[in-house]
């Protein structure tokens, strides 16, 4: 074996010792992977308690797998805004620090700018980190370091929280009561249109029901009492009390109330198209 050969062999045994010094890194201990900021999950949580400094206290409730807002009614909660509050309880630790080595007024945590209770959890919320602009976060004797992803918690009103559709995911409409036309289920196949269109078909009715069955608003406010007029009445499979909405405008948004609730619903002003007529359809050609 010449001297070349035995000098490529000794350079490639090198090559692959500095690999393998590389890749396990005698002496070191293996980084471990970021940790969440509570062990909680959010599957076990069944009650949320949020108070602000700034804000109203919100509190919610699991029930039959549905959340709702506490109170008296208790009004469905939007699913996306309650995932991301669950959220927090997975948040990623950046850095974290023992709580009594850090001033926790200068960070906002003495008294929080917000407090999440999960069950028996309590999660505090602080200011921004000025350089890496973190959020503080105080659990048990810990303040942790997380991507601010929580500023909603800390203003957002009640509203907010709102289930934007209008009616329940499972709801099956037997009856419907429009300013202008009521329909009602008459075997639970077909329906009674008044008063009788003749240019109205099962489709168009069909159309109708599937619009109100899918309708969800934009935004949802606080009511605004006044003197309306109009209201609609959907009665449901199973339910002894219709649902009733009162009608407060139709431009620029189309604005339908539930006053016992205290909220007002927002949808396109071109959805009541959809939902307060039928939406006939075009004519088949011969």
């Amino acid at each position: 074996m010449s001297a070349r050969t035995l000098l490529n062999l000794a350079l490639a045994l090198l090559a692959v010792l500095l690999a393998a010094i590389v890749w396990l890194r005698p002496g070191l201990e293996p980084e471990t992977a970021p940790a969440a900021i509570t062990a909680l999950e959010p599957e076990q949580v069944s009650s949320i308690n949020i108070t602000r400094l700034q804000g109203a206290p919100l509190g919610f409730s699991r029930h039959d797998g549905t959340w709702f807002l506490d109170g008296d009614p208790h009004i469905p909660a939007d699913a996306f805004q309650l995932r991301a509050i669950l959220a927090l309880l997975q948040a990623t630790s950046i850095r974290s620090y023992p709580a009594g080595a850090l001033d926790l007024i200068g960070l906002g945590l003495d008294p929080p700018q917000a407090s999440v209770m999960f069950n028996g959890t309590r999660v505090a919320i602080g200011n921004i980190e000025p350089i890496d602009r973190l959020r503080y976060i105080k659990t048990g004797t810990t303040i942790h370091l997380v991507e601010d992803r929580y500023q909603h918690l800390l203003n957002a009103g009640f509203n907010n929280f709102v289930r934007r559709h209008l009616l329940p995911e499972d709801a099956s409409i037997i009856a419907l009561q429009l300013p202008d036309l009521t329909l009602t289920r008459t075997d639970g196949i077909h329906w009674q249109l008044t008063p009788e269109d003749e240019m109205a078909g099962a489709d168009d009715i069909d159309a109708l029901v599937r619009n109100w069955l899918r309708a969800s608003a934009l935004y949802v406010r606080r009511f605004e009492p006044g003197a309306y007029d109009d209201t609609i009445s959907l009665t449901m499979k199973g339910e002894n009390e219709p649902v009733v909405f009162t009608l407060i405008s139709l431009e620029p948004d189309l604005v339908l109330a539930r006053p016992e609730w205290g909220i007002q619903y927002h949808l396109a002003a071109d959805a009541g198209a959809g939902l307060l007529s039928l939406p006939l359809q075009p004519a088949e050609q011969p």
